[in-house]
């Protein structure tokens, strides 16, 4: 099986269907920037076989067999970490990095490292030990774009929210938006907001975050993570049309988390995600069971320590006493089934 979507492709016009010479200018001025962007990027074989096609490097050289053995015990002992209790998983995880981050690196591996302690990560000096990691890197694989992302959520849970929000900004200026990096940026700023000590800097703050995720959805309103975060914070800035836009926002929201179950596309932000609209909702019922399946599923702690902070949000804009009552007790419940002592 050969997955041709891994292919970069660069799309120019030939309308016509014949190469006239404006034709050809057109063609060569629509490809040649997009090429010197692209020419850099790590495909599947080169980020396997390390100076390949001209270069091979001999110790990775290895036959398909003993390669295809090698991966899938690396992927089994990592799914075997995130099934681990969560006081367990980020030891574990720093082991792994210890038996697998050897020379010949291949920045494959050091991706699929980087997600586990991502996703195994609780204090801050986890955090913190994961940005050393990423320092010590090999040039080649600290600047692809995911790791470079990767770094910047690190050095933000780590305590450094501003730094963070540097390197985001110098990676979309550099790469370009995506919703992911949209997304981060938006909390990060989200989380600037909620830590303000004046109301100049909430104001800032909020308003940034918002920005940022309105640029998020806009890129792909399928990718419901920047929106579901929207109709809260536009509650609380409670600018002309604001309602109105929550409203509408939601609406996309639910209607991109339905589509993804159709499609049984394999989300980790959908359980969440859907227990954030039921709390925006006031469905205590619904509420409730989704509750119970965010902590089923096994979701990471920081994703369920970000999931309270804004299930918090949601809660505080709740009018009907009982329903803010009920929806509290699943907060509770929610918070002191994952171990999070604070809510």
């Amino acid at each position: 099986m050969f997955d041709i979507a891994q292919l970069r492709t660069v799309r120019y016009p030939l309308k016509e269907g014949s190469i006239e010479d404006a034709t050809a200018k057109a063609v060569s001025e629509a490809i040649a920037e997009e090429i010197v962007k692209r020419r850099d990027g790590v495909s599947p074989v080169h980020g396997s076989i390390k100076g390949y096609p001209d270069d091979v490097d001999e110790r990775a050289a290895s036959t398909m067999k003993d390669v295809m053995t090698a991966a899938a015990s690396f992927q089994g002992e990592i799914r075997t970490v995130r099934v681990l209790p969560y006081s367990g998983r980020m030891a574990r995880a720093k082991e792994l990095v210890t038996q697998y981050w050897k020379p010949p690196f291949i920045p494959t591996t050091a991706l699929a490292l980087l997600l586990l302690m991502k996703d195994s990560a609780d204090t801050s000096e986890d955090w913190n030990w994961i940005t050393d990691f990423i320092d010590k890197l090999p040039t080649d694989v600290a600047d692809q774009e995911e790791v470079r992302e990767l770094n910047a959520f690190a050095i933000a849970n780590a305590g450094k929210p501003i730094d963070a929000i540097a390197k985001l900004e110098a990676l979309i200026a550099q790469s370009g938006p995506t919703p992911e990096r949209c997304g981060i940026l938006g909390g990060r700023y989200k989380r600037l907001y909620t830590r303000s000590a004046t109301q100049m800097e909430q104001m800032q703050y909020l308003a940034k975050s918002i920005e940022a995720y309105e640029r998020g959805m806009e890129l792909d309103l399928n990718q419901y993570y920047c929106s579901s975060n929207l109709p809260r914070l536009y509650k609380v800035r409670k600018g002309k049309g604001d309602d109105e836009r929550a409203l509408s926002v939601s609406k996309i929201v639910i209607a991109a988390c339905e589509r993804a179950k159709k499609l049984g596309v394999a989300d980790e932000w959908l359980r969440p995600t859907l227990l954030g609209t039921a709390f925006d909702a006031a469905d205590c019922d619904k509420a409730e069971e989704l509750a119970k399946q965010v902590v089923a599923e096994g979701a990471p702690l920081w994703k369920i320590t970000s999931t309270i902070e804004d299930l918090k949000a949601a809660v505080s804009q709740v009018r009907n006493q009982k329903r803010k009552d009920k929806l509290t007790a699943v907060l509770k419940d929610l918070a002191s089934t994952a171990g999070i002592k604070t809510v």
